[in-house]
């Protein structure tokens, strides 16, 4: 639970500096120094583990911007095909939906049933019922089971439960990165670049000019946070935070590129500056991993309702 809020607080803790600075611009996963990812994409939503075998293809795994743990899930194999099992925590902040009131699944379960629904004005909008041990789950109501290939189970004392199912229903796209090697399962539903392309500020401020020269902080105001994404797939980034134990500017530069609703940031180069007065901690460095944000998040800085507003430049 603690994990689906911080989660659903994403603007808040992306422009928390001490917090981002530790982690740097990237987060889990290895990135290959190829400059340009490419990606072959499963059109339908069952996972087919077609590169290398069934199993080795999870062996990184994102879902909706959320890079999991490798000890977060389970691959099992049966009869040619990869099956994924999942505790239901790990549900919860991972298979979110865009362009809903209510992102995130609720999930309850009583003495082995299982009920997960996605809601919209309060209203469900896609349900999954199961039971423990048995192959057997409902959608929507129906009466008519499907078969989901495996059972959930207790695995290490967590309840397990296979998420083949929910990729379906939810007809999500997979999408295997050979370069980045990672397989991406996201909502189907494209994202057009053009409508985040420009200049994201919570301020009226030019911050990219600001800190040029990793200049002080005594005119903003305590967190700062803006993004420019470039038509040719370039995008920066700069968050700096003042009035806590130390000022600190964060600037990160790379690509990014769209894949269904997660945008995914590589080649990132982050420049840190901390201290009053500013000085720089590095320059340039390399980040080694990806990082991978879920659209909503994108969305919030297009609708207005993180607070950040398009700035036009010159």
């Amino acid at each position: 639970m603690e994990r689906k809020n911080l989660r659903r607080s994403i603007i808040i803790v992306m422009i928390t500096v001490l917090m981002l600075a530790a982690q740097g611009c990237g987060n889990a996963g290895e990135q290959n120094d190829s400059d340009t990812p490419s990606s072959k994409a499963n059109a339908g939503g069952k996972l087919t583990g077609k590169e290398k075998s069934a199993v080795n293809a999870y062996e990184s795994l994102v879902i909706n911007g959320y890079d999991l743990p490798k000890d977060s899930y389970v691959i099992e194999k049966r009869g040619g095909k990869a099956y994924i099992l999942m505790p239901l925590d790990t549900v919860s902040y991972s298979f979110s939906i865009p362009y809903s009131t209510s992102t995130y699944p609720d999930i309850s379960t009583d003495n082995g049933q299982i009920s997960i629904s996605w809601t919209n004005n309060n209203e469900a909008i896609v349900k999954i019922d199961m039971v423990e041990g048995s192959r057997e789950a409902y959608v929507n109501e129906s009466n008519e089971p499907i078969d989901m290939g495996i059972a959930p189970k207790a695995i290490n004392d967590k309840l397990h439960i296979p998420i083949n199912l929910l990729v379906d229903v939810l007809q999500m796209k997979e999408t295997y990165d050979q370069t980045l090697g990672v397989t991406v399962l996201s909502n189907k539903d494209d994202f057009l670049k053009d409508l985040l392309v420009g200049s994201w500020s919570n301020t009226h401020t030019d911050l990219f000019n600001s800190f040029a020269d990793a200049s002080g902080l005594q005119s903003l105001s305590s967190y700062v946070m803006a993004y420019r994404f470039e038509k040719n797939g370039t995008y920066r980034l700069l968050m700096a935070g003042a009035g806590g134990f130390e000022d600190e500017v964060l600037q990160c530069s790379g690509k990014y590129k769209i894949l269904g609703n997660t945008i995914v940031f590589y080649n990132i180069r982050e420049t840190l500056s901390k201290g009053t007065p500013l000085k720089t901690v590095h320059k340039n460095k390399k980040v080694e991993n990806p990082s991978y944000e879920f659209i909503s998040m994108i969305m919030r800085l297009i609708s207005g309702a993180s607070g950040f507003i398009r700035i036009r430049f010159g």
